[in-house]
């Protein structure tokens, strides 16, 4: 192992890639520098290379030997020059050589796919036009003769009754060359009242499926109209019902404030003076009250609400009351439900004469 190994190293130094002797060893064999091994591969190789053997010769004469070293760097870069490297010049062209042959590829490739698109196109089309159902003519053999015994036809009418006059009684059948003479024309005539009648019983068939389906669509549309007139009137009433229902609380609220301003109240007669100071203050809220349903049947919420809001800071009793319902109503108008349904539970709690009103104000948001 060991052996062949070495041999083998110095094979690798003797020759050179080409297989042939380096240009290092020629000099040492002439020279007699080489081991035995090394001499004896010298020698069988020069046997077998003509090449290495007519260098050796030169070698062997005179002078030879100096210009060797000098022969051998010419060449190598001799050989360096020669092998240069690719251009960018060169690298550019190609590059655009493969994208040009590209964009013809694709271009190729498109045309020959939308011809292959024309060309199927124009078969399916001529095929569904070779096989597009057309309405079949109608021949007098195609009908059966069952359905054209049922066809009226006049002229057989005609020659099959019994020709009636003075000369002679209605019991004799008539003359068998009047026959005869009827007979050609009525089965002339035959093959074009069957198709005339036929085509006629084909076009009032779809004449009636096509009305047939014009009135269900005229009804669906009709019908889906009349649902959403029903809709519509619905709503209004119920918008009318919830106005009207306000409107008479609101009535009945301002009723029975002035039902209750008209009743005396009896009173102990200790309390008449401080009444006869609270009067003053009465008559202000109630003008305030007023002038505030004012302003509220106007449309001035806003108004009306302030001053709603300074009879419940100031007043007390009955007004308090109708101040809250009132601002109850106020705030529903104005889309503030939370607001109008703590109004309204507060008159409820008040337990007064609109605990009923308040009640179904709450009942109806």
């Amino acid at each position: 192992m060991l052996s062949n190994s070495v041999n083998n190293d110095k094979v690798i130094k003797i020759f050179s890639g080409i297989r042939c002797v380096s240009k290092d060893q020629l000099p040492r064999y002439l020279d007699g520098r080489l081991t035995e091994v090394e001499k004896h591969l010298v020698e069988q190789h020069l046997t077998d290379c003509d090449l290495c053997f007519e260098a050796l010769q030169a070698l062997e004469k005179e002078g030879s030997t100096e210009k060797y070293a000098d022969l051998t760097s010419k060449l190598q870069r001799y050989i360096q020059q020669s092998i240069r490297p690719v251009s960018q010049e060169q690298k550019v062209a190609q590059y655009t050589r493969k994208e040009r042959n590209k964009e013809n590829l694709l271009v190729y490739f498109w045309v020959l796919a939308f011809a292959i698109l024309g060309v199927s196109g124009v078969y399916v089309l001529k095929g569904h036009m070779r096989n597009n159902p057309t309405i079949p003519r109608l021949m007098v053999s195609a009908i059966p003769p069952a359905e054209a015994a049922k066809l009226p036809s006049s002229e057989t009418a005609v020659t099959s009754q019994p020709i009636v006059t003075a000369n002679h009684p209605s019991n004799i059948p008539s003359a068998p060359p009047a026959v005869a003479t009827t007979a050609p024309a009525s089965s002339t005539a035959a093959p074009a009242a069957v198709d005339s009648a036929r085509i006629k019983l084909l076009a009032a068939e779809r004449a009636a499926k096509r009305k047939a389906q014009a009135d269900s669509l005229l009804k669906a549309n009709q019908d889906a109209a009349e649902v959403r007139r029903q809709d519509s009137l619905k709503k209004l009433a119920e918008e009318k019902d919830k106005e009207q229902k306000e409107k008479d609380a609101a009535e009945a609220a301002a009723k029975a404030a002035k039902e209750k301003e008209k009743e005396p109240e009896p009173a102990p007669k200790k309390e008449e003076v401080k009444k006869e100071e609270a009067a003053p203050a009465t008559n202000s809220i109630e003008s305030l009250y007023k002038s505030a349903l004012q302003y509220q049947q106007q449309g001035n919420l806003s108004e009306a609400m302030d001053r709603y809001k300074r009879i419940e800071a100031n007043g007390s009793g009955k007004y308090v009351e109708m101040a809250r319902y009132q601002l109850g109503i106020c705030y529903r108008s104005k889309g503030q439900s939370a607001r109008a349904r703590r109004m309204f539970k507060e008159v409820v709690k008040m337990d007064g004469s609109l605990k009923a009103a308040a009640q179904q104000a709450l009942d109806t948001m």
